[in-house]
């Protein structure tokens, strides 16, 4: 292995331990992009050090690496302390084999959230046993609670109970207030409408409009928010 790519190397078994895992999050950390990515993921697969999973949203790719035994024990030499990634955490707690659309949708918007500065934990520790946030995000002592939504609409059921409102009754009791990203910009439309025709108020974002629109805030929308003033740029 030339020795450029060795640092490369190290870089990306480095972020992977600290729980990093979606690719497109690493090499544009990393500033890697085009033919140089390609040649180190390539590297990474051929050196058997990573287990590349396969994702998609809308038509392009968004692959996830996890360490294998080999990258675990190259890492253990880097001494590195390896920590659970967030879509192996996704995996053991949320189902993310049987749902790996929502799993990756979660993925992409932590992601987007850190590229505007917040952080964000996936799928954190949370105090009350009956709610189990997708996503929290933090930025100036700001604290949002998540949901990702890959619904297009929920269904509604002829005897009145849906349970989909089950989550976002939850929102509103732990945080005063709903919280969700949803894939698309109609996605998004349908269910904030479906939300505030139930009556909560809350902000929303989507992930196709955080993806092509790299400066837009992380919130697109809000409504029935406290005061005017909180309600400036989302009108």
């Amino acid at each position: 292995m030339r020795k450029d790519i060795r640092k490369r190397v190290n870089v990306v078994i480095e972020k992977i331990s600290d729980g990093y895992c979606l690719w497109s999050e690493i090499r544009e950390q990393m500033g890697v992009r085009g033919g140089s990515a390609l040649r180190l993921r390539e590297t990474l697969e051929r050196e058997e050090l990573v287990q590349v999973i396969r994702g998609k949203f809308g038509r392009f790719p968004y692959d996830i690496l996890i360490l294998t035994e080999a990258g675990r024990e190259y890492a253990k030499q880097l001494g590195l302390e390896v920590k659970q990634t967030d879509w192996e955490r996704l995996e053991r707690e949320h189902n993310a084999r049987n749902s790996p659309a929502h799993a990756l949708a979660v993925l992409i918007f932590a992601w987007q959230a850190r590229r505007r500065g917040w952080q964000a934990d996936v799928l954190p520790r949370f105090s009350r046993a009956y709610a189990k946030p997708d996503v929290r995000v933090e930025q100036k002592g700001e604290r949002v609670y998540v949901e990702v939504e890959v619904l297009r609409n929920p269904r509604r059921h002829s005897d009145g109970y849906n349970p989909w409102l089950v989550k976002w009754n939850n929102q509103m009791d732990y945080q005063g207030y709903v919280a969700v990203c949803t894939l698309t910009p109609i996605r998004r439309a349908g269910i904030v409408s479906v939300l505030q025709e139930y009556g909560f108020s809350g902000l929303a974002t989507d992930l196709m409009t955080l993806l092509k629109q790299p400066d837009s805030d992380l919130w697109l929308e809000r409504w029935n928010w406290p005061n005017e003033f909180s309600m400036r740029g989302y009108r």
